[in-house]
């Protein structure tokens, strides 16, 4: 605006003015010069003479002042304005990218506040879906209807009664549920003997408090997580198993004691030895015979399945062989089971279990 209208605009009224004095002087010179020769000639008076002469004087002026407003016009308003302008645009500039610095600013911060506040929220949500999950489990529903038995709380000194408020701990017995229709039992496996153990397989099972009664029984459930002894055996580590007892009697009752004899394998005709008599020998399993002087000879033999009691024989002995119960354990490996001796002898029917 100021390049091309206010300044050209200036300009021209500087040269207009410029025009104007250099015709008011040229007018005020040929007025004294005809006044002069008047006065030459005595038509004025001197005193008319020198008023042409201020007015020449004065026009003279009024063209020098138009000249140096136009060289002022030029050669510094005009640059000290568009310097001023120029300052303006430049401190407008900075101003705008402060603001947007700022504005920028502001919606970072803004943008932080909000991601914090929306994790605050999926926090609370994820508290609130699992106080709602454990609202929901505080309530137990019974698989069916029946009779309820609360469990015995506390220990053989101090007893307590289950009631509203009572801390309980993991895997703690609370009530009971039971049925006359189906009957099982719940035995405790070795986690050394938990590879022989499958679901399916058959098992008999004796009642301490009905003696001479048998039932029979199929296993139903292992445990993937194991119990251990309490703080008397911490170490030990046994497999809660279920078994489904096929007969229904009057006698059995819940919480009795029981014992449970697990078909693993069976076999026909099976040839074993008592467990301790077996030893690993530089790395081969091994019985001891009685040699020449009743010094053991070490018999290479291979082994199969044992129920803790016999192992079967599958290759190196045969029925009626004599094998000692005390071998020399000084032969056998470190880490190998410690034995004891008996006689090898053939056995019909036999059947190998866990207990």
């Amino acid at each position: 605006k100021y390049r091309k209208g206010e300044y050209a605009m200036s300009l021209k009224k500087a040269n207009s003015k410029i025009t104007l004095a250099k015709a008011e002087l040229q007018q005020a010179e040929d007025r004294l010069n005809g006044s002069e020769e008047l006065f030459e000639k005595r038509y004025i008076s001197e005193t008319e003479l020198e008023s042409d002469e201020l007015a020449k004087q004065r026009a003279q002026m009024d063209l020098e002042l138009a000249n140096q407003e136009k060289e002022l016009l030029e050669t510094y308003t005009y640059d000290r304005e568009i310097a001023q302008l120029e300052s303006d645009v430049e401190q407008a500039r900075m101003a705008l990218e402060r603001a947007e610095r700022k504005a920028r600013a502001n919606i970072a911060e803004a943008e932080a506040r909000f991601s914090a506040r929306r994790a605050e929220v999926q926090r609370e949500q994820v508290s609130t879906k699992s106080l709602r999950t454990r609202i929901e489990n505080c309530r137990i529903t019974a698989p069916t209807s029946g009779m309820v038995v609360y469990a015995p709380q506390g220990n053989r000194w101090e007893s307590e009664v289950l009631d509203e408020g009572l801390s309980v701990r993991e895997r703690q017995e609370l009530i009971y549920l039971p049925t006359a229709n189906t009957m099982s039992a719940q035995i405790k496996v070795h986690e050394s003997m938990l590879n022989k153990l499958e679901t399916g397989q058959e098992a008999t099972i004796t009642v301490d408090a009905l003696p001479g009664e048998i039932f029979t029984g199929r296993v139903t459930d292992i445990a993937v997580m194991p119990e251990d002894g309490g703080w008397r055996n911490p170490d030990l580590k046994q497999y809660v198993t279920e078994i489904a007892i096929q007969e229904t009697s009057p006698l059995l009752r819940s919480g009795m004691t029981c014992q449970a004899e697990v078909l693993v394998a069976h076999f026909e005709q099976a040839l074993t030895v008592p467990l301790q008599s077996v030893l690993r020998v530089d790395g081969r399993t091994t019985v001891f015979t009685p040699g020449p002087g009743g010094r053991p000879v070490p018999q290479p033999v291979t082994v199969g399945m044992d129920n803790n009691r016999k192992i079967r024989i599958v290759d190196g002995l045969s029925a009626g062989a004599e094998v000692l119960l005390n071998p020399p354990l000084t032969q056998a490996e470190r880490g190998a089971t410690e034995n004891l001796p008996a006689t090898a002898g053939a056995e019909d029917n036999g059947a190998a279990g866990d207990s």
